[in-house]
């Protein structure tokens, strides 16, 4: 009880740690990058097509940046979309003239289908880039500015700032929470991309842009626009595009609630120190090791599937000190207790006899027991006698001889010396171990020290002492 009542407050303190690293998020950054490993790549779901300024485009249309006639001339292809989204600021006259901007203006206003323009915002919430007002007259604005994590990663999307709504909000047209996470379908290319040059020679099918959610925007390396996110670097036009299909699919991921969170982390620390605590045997110890690791992951995999963010880097930060903790604890108390067993049962015991004890501490428990054993008492005849011719001196060194000889042979024959009684012998076969042969062992001891004491009387007559007789009685 004292030992389970120890590994309590070790496990307990080992959650009161994690818990305030958990509430002071002190491991978001890597909580993060783990739950990042949790997207797959899937086919999305929503309907989105972006048209994807890319190298290709830049060498059949020209150098950056093109006339405004080049969008004016893709617009009217995409007037049985649900909404058009340009992420390209027009926020300078074009270098062509008053009359290339006019045409992509003309083009704005006749669009039977919403257009959508980005603007950038100050930390104040104010707008600081925006496209020209002959642009925006036509046309619906939404920020493009995205925030970042501690590592740069681009994870969540803010839906609005201000009076503004982000650009993917506006593109989307519903109700959108204030911020949510981006749950990524995959890597660059794979929500539907065509290139912009292919649009421009009218070279798309029919349909592929009617009733979808139209992004046209940057994929050429030299244009740097480009993000990190939990599946590398990405244009920011796809990654914009991940946060409409978010939106529209309505599947967006949680973090677990605090007080179940917290009840995650106590529950690893539970079944951790509980099932070490069970485990013995170093196979048993590693298998339960594994079995937790692996079903950590496995369950925040799944829930993550579900929409749900388990803390699973605290859980395993829990799952691993309280392994480690609870390892060292049962290594130190088991080895103190081996110690005490080796310590107390040295003088008394074979040490084949300590050992196997050791295998199983339990078989030392306290408390009475009804069992079978052989009992061997022994003394000397005629005692006092043979002590009066004797100094103090000389009787202790024989009795010495005499006990450290006896207690050898019944040891020798897997006996417990249980105690010494003046000059007798107390001596015992079954228990603490339970022995199978321990009558004919306890006869063999008695046989043995019978012959040991031949063989000591006449060592003992060769220096001028008196010989000894014993009794032996035994009893199964």
């Amino acid at each position: 009880m004292k030992k389970n009542k120890n590994l309590l407050i070790l496990c307990s303190a080992i959650f009161a740690i994690v818990a305030i690293t958990y509430q002071f998020s002190l491991f978001s950054t890597l909580q993060n990058k783990f739950t990042d490993r949790f997207f797959l790549k899937r086919s999305p779901e929503a309907k989105i097509v972006i048209i994807s300024i890319d190298d290709i485009s830049l060498a059949e249309i020209g150098q950056w940046p093109w006339p405004r006639a080049a969008f004016a001339k893709i617009i009217p292809q995409l007037d049985d979309a649900k909404a058009v989204g340009i992420d390209i600021n027009f926020s300078e006259g074009s270098k062509l003239g008053m009359d290339d901007d006019i045409a992509l203006a003309k083009a704005f206003a006749d669009s039977k289908t919403k257009i959508v323009l980005p603007v950038q915002l100050r930390s104040d919430d104010e707008i600081s880039v925006k496209s020209l007002d002959m642009f925006t007259a036509y046309t619906e604005v939404g920020f493009v500015n995205v925030p970042l994590s501690s590592d740069n990663v681009v994870r969540n999307i803010a839906n609005a700032r201000g009076d503004f709504k982000s650009f993917s909000a506006v593109l989307f047209g519903g109700n959108a929470p204030l911020s949510n996470r981006i749950n990524y379908t995959g890597p660059a290319k794979n929500i539907l991309t065509v290139s912009f040059i292919d649009v421009y020679k009218n070279k798309i099918p029919p349909g592929v842009f009617k009733d979808a959610t139209i992004l046209i925007g940057v994929t050429a390396p030299d244009l740097h626009d480009f993000l990190d996110t939990p599946f590398g670097v990405l244009p920011g036009v796809e990654v914009h595009a991940n946060a409409i299909e978010t939106l529209e699919t309505g599947k967006n991921l949680h973090d677990t609630p605090s007080i179940l969170a917290l009840l995650a982390i106590l529950l690893i620390v539970c079944i951790s120190g509980w099932a070490l605590m069970l485990a013995k045997k170093l196979s048993y110890i590693l298998g339960v090791l594994i079995l937790i690791f692996v079903g950590i992951l496995g369950v925040s995999f799944v829930s993550f599937q579900y929409g749900t963010m388990l803390p699973v880097v605290y859980m395993l930060i829990a799952f691993i000190l309280t392994s480690a903790a609870s390892i060292t604890y049962q290594y130190v108390s088991e080895s103190k207790e081996k110690r005490f067993i080796q310590k107390t049962f040295q003088y008394y015991l074979m040490p084949e006899v300590i050992d196997e004890i050791l295998k199983d501490p339990k078989k030392l428990s306290l408390g009475g027991q009804k069992k079978k054993l052989t009992i061997l008492f022994s003394d000397i005849r005629g005692f006092t006698s043979f002590s009066e011719k004797l100094s103090p001196e000389e009787l202790v060194s024989m009795m010495n001889e005499y006990f450290t000889l006896m207690s050898d042979n019944i040891m020798d024959n897997r006996g417990l010396v249980d105690k010494y009684i003046g000059d007798a012998i107390m001596a015992f076969w079954g228990a603490p171990v339970a022995n199978e042969s321990q009558a004919s062992d306890a006869c063999m001891a008695a046989l043995v020290m019978s012959a040991s004491l031949k063989s000591l009387n006449a060592k003992w007559k060769e220096r001028g002492v008196p010989s000894i007789g014993i009794g032996i009685g035994l009893n199964t």
